[in-house]
Protein backbone atom coordinates (compact mmCIF):
# COMPACT_ATOMS: atom_id res chain seq x y z
CA UNK A 1 0.00 0.00 0.00
CA UNK A 2 1.47 3.71 -1.01
CA UNK A 3 0.65 5.90 1.32
CA UNK A 4 1.46 10.65 0.99
CA UNK A 5 2.48 12.42 4.45
CA UNK A 6 1.69 16.27 4.28
CA UNK A 7 1.98 19.06 7.34
CA UNK A 8 -0.66 21.43 7.67
CA UNK A 9 -0.50 24.25 10.11
CA UNK A 10 -4.37 24.95 10.43
CA UNK A 11 -7.17 22.86 12.39
CA UNK A 12 -9.14 24.01 9.54
CA UNK A 13 -6.95 22.13 6.48
CA UNK A 14 -7.85 18.73 8.80
CA UNK A 15 -11.15 19.11 10.30
CA UNK A 16 -12.50 16.42 7.62
CA UNK A 17 -9.64 13.84 7.65
CA UNK A 18 -9.49 14.67 11.39
CA UNK A 19 -13.31 13.23 12.45
CA UNK A 20 -12.63 10.72 9.71
CA UNK A 21 -9.70 9.27 11.72
CA UNK A 22 -11.37 9.59 15.21
CA UNK A 23 -15.13 8.15 14.02
CA UNK A 24 -13.59 5.08 11.96
CA UNK A 25 -9.98 4.75 13.54
CA UNK A 26 -8.05 4.13 16.89
CA UNK A 27 -7.70 7.44 19.60
CA UNK A 28 -7.66 8.20 22.97
CA UNK A 29 -10.09 10.50 23.90
CA UNK A 30 -7.18 13.30 24.28
CA UNK A 31 -7.04 13.48 20.75
CA UNK A 32 -10.64 14.17 19.30
CA UNK A 33 -10.45 17.40 17.63
CA UNK A 34 -13.20 18.91 20.39
CA UNK A 35 -10.21 18.75 23.14
CA UNK A 36 -7.46 19.55 21.19
CA UNK A 37 -8.85 22.43 19.57
CA UNK A 38 -9.91 23.52 22.29
CA UNK A 39 -6.56 23.31 24.20
CA UNK A 40 -4.73 25.41 21.30
CA UNK A 41 -7.54 28.28 21.20
CA UNK A 42 -6.65 28.48 25.43
CA UNK A 43 -3.78 27.53 26.49
CA UNK A 44 -1.80 26.45 23.37
CA UNK A 45 -2.13 30.14 22.08
CA UNK A 46 -1.07 31.01 25.43
CA UNK A 47 1.92 29.79 25.93
CA UNK A 48 2.56 30.98 21.70
CA UNK A 49 2.28 27.05 20.78
CA UNK A 50 2.56 26.85 16.83
CA UNK A 51 0.48 23.67 15.62
CA UNK A 52 1.88 21.10 12.71
CA UNK A 53 0.01 18.38 11.79
CA UNK A 54 0.92 15.32 10.31
CA UNK A 55 -1.36 13.29 7.87
CA UNK A 56 -0.32 10.40 6.31
CA UNK A 57 -3.46 9.22 3.86
CA UNK A 58 -3.56 5.71 1.78
CA UNK A 59 -3.46 5.36 -2.12
CA UNK A 60 -7.28 6.18 -1.75
CA UNK A 61 -7.04 8.88 0.01
CA UNK A 62 -8.43 7.97 3.51
CA UNK A 63 -6.71 8.39 6.52
CA UNK A 64 -3.75 6.08 7.67
CA UNK A 65 -2.41 7.85 10.88
CA UNK A 66 -2.54 12.06 11.72
CA UNK A 67 0.23 12.75 14.10
CA UNK A 68 -1.05 16.21 16.39
CA UNK A 69 2.28 18.08 16.73
CA UNK A 70 3.42 21.44 18.23
CA UNK A 71 6.10 23.56 18.14
CA UNK A 72 7.37 25.50 21.12
CA UNK A 73 10.62 27.81 22.17
CA UNK A 74 11.84 26.71 25.77
CA UNK A 75 14.77 27.91 26.84
CA UNK A 76 16.21 28.81 23.59
CA UNK A 77 15.29 25.45 21.86
CA UNK A 78 12.56 24.66 19.59
CA UNK A 79 11.13 21.59 20.75
CA UNK A 80 8.40 19.33 18.53
CA UNK A 81 6.27 18.22 20.81
CA UNK A 82 2.58 16.68 21.00
CA UNK A 83 -0.27 19.13 21.05
CA UNK A 84 -1.94 19.10 24.09
CA UNK A 85 0.85 20.18 27.17
CA UNK A 86 0.54 18.55 30.60
CA UNK A 87 -3.21 18.46 30.71
CA UNK A 88 -3.47 16.12 28.10
CA UNK A 89 -2.79 12.54 29.98
CA UNK A 90 -1.86 10.97 27.08
CA UNK A 91 -0.05 11.66 23.61
CA UNK A 92 -0.49 9.80 20.74
CA UNK A 93 -1.13 9.47 17.22
CA UNK A 94 -4.66 9.27 15.74
CA UNK A 95 -4.67 5.64 13.40
CA UNK A 96 -7.17 6.20 10.99
CA UNK A 97 -9.38 3.53 9.21
CA UNK A 98 -6.80 2.77 6.72
CA UNK A 99 -4.47 1.89 9.33
CA UNK A 100 -5.26 -2.18 9.22
CA UNK A 101 -2.08 -3.51 10.41
CA UNK A 102 0.66 -2.99 12.98
CA UNK A 103 3.30 -0.61 11.38
CA UNK A 104 6.67 -2.77 11.58
CA UNK A 105 9.92 -0.50 12.58
CA UNK A 106 11.68 -0.58 8.76
CA UNK A 107 8.25 0.94 7.63
CA UNK A 108 8.20 3.55 10.74
CA UNK A 109 11.86 4.54 10.31
CA UNK A 110 11.18 5.60 7.05
CA UNK A 111 7.97 7.25 7.64
CA UNK A 112 9.76 9.41 11.17
CA UNK A 113 12.34 10.17 8.49
CA UNK A 114 10.07 11.45 5.85
CA UNK A 115 8.19 13.74 8.50
CA UNK A 116 11.18 14.78 9.96
CA UNK A 117 12.37 16.45 6.46
CA UNK A 118 8.92 17.78 6.09
CA UNK A 119 8.80 19.68 9.56
CA UNK A 120 9.64 23.39 10.04
CA UNK A 121 13.27 23.72 11.55
CA UNK A 122 13.05 22.18 15.12
CA UNK A 123 16.09 22.07 17.67
CA UNK A 124 14.70 18.94 19.97
CA UNK A 125 12.14 16.56 19.55
CA UNK A 126 10.24 15.76 22.74
CA UNK A 127 7.43 12.98 23.08
CA UNK A 128 6.28 11.98 26.29
CA UNK A 129 3.36 10.25 28.48
CA UNK A 130 3.10 8.05 25.44
CA UNK A 131 0.92 4.42 25.59
CA UNK A 132 2.04 0.93 23.97
CA UNK A 133 -1.11 0.72 22.68
CA UNK A 134 -3.86 2.60 20.97
CA UNK A 135 -6.57 0.46 20.46
CA UNK A 136 -5.80 -2.77 19.19
CA UNK A 137 -2.84 -1.96 17.27
CA UNK A 138 0.57 -1.14 18.26
CA UNK A 139 1.52 2.67 18.63
CA UNK A 140 4.04 2.71 16.33
CA UNK A 141 5.87 5.99 18.13
CA UNK A 142 7.31 3.04 19.93
CA UNK A 143 9.95 2.16 17.51
CA UNK A 144 11.59 5.40 18.67
CA UNK A 145 13.79 4.47 21.54
CA UNK A 146 11.78 5.58 24.48
CA UNK A 147 12.34 4.70 27.74
CA UNK A 148 9.93 4.56 31.02
CA UNK A 149 8.55 7.75 31.52
CA UNK A 150 4.98 7.62 33.84
CA UNK A 151 2.20 5.00 34.53
CA UNK A 152 -0.96 5.06 34.15
CA UNK A 153 -3.80 2.72 35.98
CA UNK A 154 -7.00 1.31 34.55
CA UNK A 155 -10.05 -0.83 36.20
CA UNK A 156 -12.03 -3.23 33.30
CA UNK A 157 -15.80 -2.54 34.46
CA UNK A 158 -17.63 -5.85 33.48
CA UNK A 159 -19.64 -6.51 36.06
CA UNK A 160 -22.85 -4.95 37.75
CA UNK A 161 -21.55 -2.30 40.36
CA UNK A 162 -22.10 -4.83 43.73
CA UNK A 163 -20.18 -7.31 43.00
CA UNK A 164 -17.68 -5.24 40.93
CA UNK A 165 -17.60 -2.90 44.28
CA UNK A 166 -17.00 -6.48 46.22
CA UNK A 167 -14.06 -7.82 44.53
CA UNK A 168 -12.48 -4.98 44.05
CA UNK A 169 -12.83 -3.31 47.57
CA UNK A 170 -11.46 -5.00 50.91
CA UNK A 171 -14.32 -5.38 53.30
CA UNK A 172 -12.41 -3.01 55.78
CA UNK A 173 -12.32 -0.58 53.16
CA UNK A 174 -16.11 -0.71 52.20
CA UNK A 175 -17.31 -0.62 56.08
CA UNK A 176 -15.09 2.78 56.73
CA UNK A 177 -17.04 3.95 53.32
CA UNK A 178 -20.48 3.67 54.87
CA UNK A 179 -19.27 4.89 58.45
CA UNK A 180 -18.51 8.12 56.63
CA UNK A 181 -21.32 8.27 54.29
CA UNK A 182 -23.52 7.77 57.14
CA UNK A 183 -21.63 10.83 58.77
CA UNK A 184 -21.64 13.00 55.97
CA UNK A 185 -25.55 11.85 56.20
CA UNK A 186 -26.03 13.28 59.91
CA UNK A 187 -24.66 16.80 58.75
CA UNK A 188 -27.45 16.93 55.73
CA UNK A 189 -28.60 14.85 52.50
CA UNK A 190 -25.94 13.47 50.47
CA UNK A 191 -26.62 13.41 46.84
CA UNK A 192 -25.22 12.70 43.87
CA UNK A 193 -25.54 14.48 40.36
CA UNK A 194 -24.49 14.83 37.24
CA UNK A 195 -24.61 18.17 35.33
CA UNK A 196 -27.17 18.07 32.51
CA UNK A 197 -27.02 22.23 31.14
CA UNK A 198 -24.12 24.13 30.20
CA UNK A 199 -24.82 26.62 33.48
CA UNK A 200 -24.46 23.56 35.76
CA UNK A 201 -21.84 22.16 34.11
CA UNK A 202 -20.22 25.63 34.72
CA UNK A 203 -21.18 25.96 38.36
CA UNK A 204 -19.63 22.43 39.21
CA UNK A 205 -16.59 23.25 37.05
CA UNK A 206 -16.03 26.59 38.50
CA UNK A 207 -16.09 24.84 42.33
CA UNK A 208 -13.94 22.24 41.33
CA UNK A 209 -11.19 24.52 40.15
CA UNK A 210 -11.58 26.69 43.70
CA UNK A 211 -10.81 23.12 45.52
CA UNK A 212 -8.05 21.96 43.40
CA UNK A 213 -6.68 25.46 43.77
CA UNK A 214 -6.76 25.36 47.46
CA UNK A 215 -5.41 22.12 47.68
CA UNK A 216 -2.79 22.74 45.37
CA UNK A 217 -2.07 25.65 47.62
CA UNK A 218 -2.29 23.14 50.74
CA UNK A 219 0.84 21.05 49.16
CA UNK A 220 3.05 23.03 47.55
CA UNK A 221 1.96 22.28 43.90
CA UNK A 222 1.99 25.22 41.03
CA UNK A 223 -1.50 26.28 40.73
CA UNK A 224 -1.64 26.48 37.33
CA UNK A 225 -5.54 27.66 37.67
CA UNK A 226 -4.25 31.18 38.74
CA UNK A 227 -3.71 31.77 34.93
CA UNK A 228 -7.02 32.46 33.55
CA UNK A 229 -6.17 30.50 30.18
CA UNK A 230 -6.20 27.34 32.36
CA UNK A 231 -9.21 28.24 33.82
CA UNK A 232 -11.27 28.63 30.16
CA UNK A 233 -10.45 25.38 28.92
CA UNK A 234 -11.81 23.23 31.56
CA UNK A 235 -14.82 25.48 31.88
CA UNK A 236 -15.06 25.86 27.98
CA UNK A 237 -15.20 22.23 27.32
CA UNK A 238 -17.75 21.66 30.57
CA UNK A 239 -19.94 24.69 29.03
CA UNK A 240 -19.95 22.95 25.20
CA UNK A 241 -19.88 19.27 25.86
CA UNK A 242 -20.99 18.33 29.44
CA UNK A 243 -24.38 18.47 27.97
CA UNK A 244 -23.92 15.92 25.55
CA UNK A 245 -22.22 13.75 27.96
CA UNK A 246 -18.51 13.95 26.22
CA UNK A 247 -17.66 15.78 29.20
CA UNK A 248 -18.58 14.45 32.72
CA UNK A 249 -18.97 16.94 35.08
CA UNK A 250 -20.27 16.02 38.53
CA UNK A 251 -20.40 16.40 42.47
CA UNK A 252 -21.07 15.08 46.03
CA UNK A 253 -23.73 17.55 47.44
CA UNK A 254 -24.04 17.19 51.46
CA UNK A 255 -27.58 19.59 51.61
CA UNK A 256 -26.34 22.58 49.33
CA UNK A 257 -22.95 22.14 49.31
CA UNK A 258 -20.64 20.41 47.00
CA UNK A 259 -18.32 18.92 49.38
CA UNK A 260 -17.17 16.45 46.30
CA UNK A 261 -16.31 17.50 42.38
CA UNK A 262 -15.23 15.76 39.39
CA UNK A 263 -14.24 16.81 35.63
CA UNK A 264 -13.77 13.48 33.24
CA UNK A 265 -14.48 12.56 29.81
CA UNK A 266 -16.65 9.57 28.22
CA UNK A 267 -15.63 8.30 25.01
CA UNK A 268 -16.68 5.13 23.64
CA UNK A 269 -16.33 2.56 26.11
CA UNK A 270 -14.10 4.35 28.65
CA UNK A 271 -14.58 7.12 31.30
CA UNK A 272 -11.81 8.90 32.04
CA UNK A 273 -11.23 10.03 35.61
CA UNK A 274 -9.19 13.37 35.21
CA UNK A 275 -9.60 16.21 37.86
CA UNK A 276 -11.23 15.16 41.15
CA UNK A 277 -11.14 17.59 43.77
CA UNK A 278 -13.06 18.03 47.32
CA UNK A 279 -13.43 20.73 50.40
CA UNK A 280 -10.54 19.36 52.69
CA UNK A 281 -11.19 21.90 55.32
CA UNK A 282 -15.26 21.83 55.86
CA UNK A 283 -15.89 17.91 55.17
CA UNK A 284 -12.20 16.27 54.69
CA UNK A 285 -12.68 13.89 57.33
CA UNK A 286 -15.86 12.39 55.87
CA UNK A 287 -13.55 11.35 52.60
CA UNK A 288 -15.99 13.04 50.12
CA UNK A 289 -13.30 12.34 47.22
CA UNK A 290 -13.22 8.34 48.24
CA UNK A 291 -17.64 8.65 47.99
CA UNK A 292 -17.65 10.45 44.82
CA UNK A 293 -15.29 8.27 43.21
CA UNK A 294 -17.67 5.24 44.46
CA UNK A 295 -20.43 7.17 43.35
CA UNK A 296 -18.63 7.11 39.62
CA UNK A 297 -18.02 3.62 39.30
CA UNK A 298 -21.37 2.77 40.05
CA UNK A 299 -22.60 5.27 37.47
CA UNK A 300 -20.16 3.68 34.93
CA UNK A 301 -21.18 0.12 35.54
CA UNK A 302 -24.96 0.83 35.40
CA UNK A 303 -24.11 2.67 31.87
CA UNK A 304 -22.31 -0.59 30.59
CA UNK A 305 -18.65 1.33 30.35
CA UNK A 306 -15.51 -1.30 30.00
CA UNK A 307 -13.11 0.63 31.20
CA UNK A 308 -12.48 3.37 34.23
CA UNK A 309 -9.39 4.93 33.22
CA UNK A 310 -7.61 6.85 36.11
CA UNK A 311 -5.41 8.53 33.72
CA UNK A 312 -2.04 9.24 34.24
CA UNK A 313 -0.15 9.26 37.63
CA UNK A 314 0.91 6.67 40.56
CA UNK A 315 -1.22 7.59 43.32
CA UNK A 316 -2.21 5.30 46.26
CA UNK A 317 -5.85 5.41 45.71
CA UNK A 318 -5.44 4.42 42.05
CA UNK A 319 -3.59 1.03 42.99
CA UNK A 320 -6.17 0.34 45.32
CA UNK A 321 -8.79 -0.24 42.84
CA UNK A 322 -7.30 -1.12 39.53
CA UNK A 323 -6.73 -4.36 37.52
CA UNK A 324 -4.27 -3.41 34.92
CA UNK A 325 -1.42 -1.19 35.05
CA UNK A 326 0.49 0.26 31.79
CA UNK A 327 3.68 2.62 31.30
CA UNK A 328 3.43 5.52 29.35
CA UNK A 329 6.98 6.38 27.63
CA UNK A 330 9.10 9.08 26.43
CA UNK A 331 11.28 9.75 23.87
CA UNK A 332 13.61 12.77 23.74
CA UNK A 333 16.55 13.45 20.78
CA UNK A 334 18.57 16.60 20.22
CA UNK A 335 18.47 17.04 16.86
CA UNK A 336 20.78 20.51 17.02
CA UNK A 337 23.12 21.51 18.77
CA UNK A 338 20.89 23.86 20.26
CA UNK A 339 18.98 21.02 21.91
CA UNK A 340 21.49 19.60 23.53
CA UNK A 341 20.75 21.76 26.57
CA UNK A 342 17.23 21.38 26.54
CA UNK A 343 17.78 17.50 26.92
CA UNK A 344 20.48 17.67 29.60
CA UNK A 345 18.13 20.07 31.64
CA UNK A 346 15.52 16.89 30.92
CA UNK A 347 17.51 14.43 32.13
CA UNK A 348 18.61 16.48 35.36
CA UNK A 349 15.08 16.78 36.13
CA UNK A 350 14.70 13.38 35.95
CA UNK A 351 17.52 12.29 38.17
CA UNK A 352 16.02 15.13 40.58
CA UNK A 353 12.37 12.69 40.72
CA UNK A 354 14.27 9.94 41.54
CA UNK A 355 15.38 11.40 45.07
CA UNK A 356 11.95 12.60 46.02
CA UNK A 357 13.36 14.46 48.84
CA UNK A 358 15.30 16.90 47.14
CA UNK A 359 12.23 16.69 44.30
CA UNK A 360 10.01 17.68 46.94
CA UNK A 361 12.70 20.47 48.26
CA UNK A 362 13.16 22.01 44.81
CA UNK A 363 10.09 21.56 43.47
CA UNK A 364 8.31 23.72 46.09
CA UNK A 365 10.85 26.23 45.06
CA UNK A 366 10.25 26.34 41.49
CA UNK A 367 6.73 26.05 42.04
CA UNK A 368 7.08 29.22 44.36
CA UNK A 369 9.01 31.46 41.67
CA UNK A 370 6.58 30.21 38.83
CA UNK A 371 3.34 31.47 41.44
CA UNK A 372 4.34 34.33 41.42
CA UNK A 373 5.52 34.88 37.65
CA UNK A 374 2.54 33.44 36.33
CA UNK A 375 -0.13 34.76 38.75
CA UNK A 376 -2.83 37.21 36.62
CA UNK A 377 -5.20 37.04 39.28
Amino acid sequence: MGTVTKVYDSFDDVEDQWLQAQAGGSCYGFQCLDWLKTWYNHIGQYLNVRPVFVVTTDDRNRPWMLSPFSIRTVNGSRVLSWLGGDETDFHAPLLGPAYDHDCDAAAFQVLWRQTIRLLPRVDVVHFDKQPECIGDFANPFMHLPVRHHAMNHTVALAEPWMVFRDRRLPAKARADSRRRRRRLEEKGAVSFRIAASAAEADTITATMIRQKSRRYIQTGVLDMFTVSPFRRFYRSLAEQYAASGRIHVSALYCGNDMVATHWGMVHRDRFYHIMPAYDADGYGRFAPGRLLLEQLMEWCCNKGLRVFDFTVGDEGYKRLWCDTTYPLYEYIEAVRDRGRLYVLRNDVVNKIREAPALHRVITRLRNKRAQNTRRDG
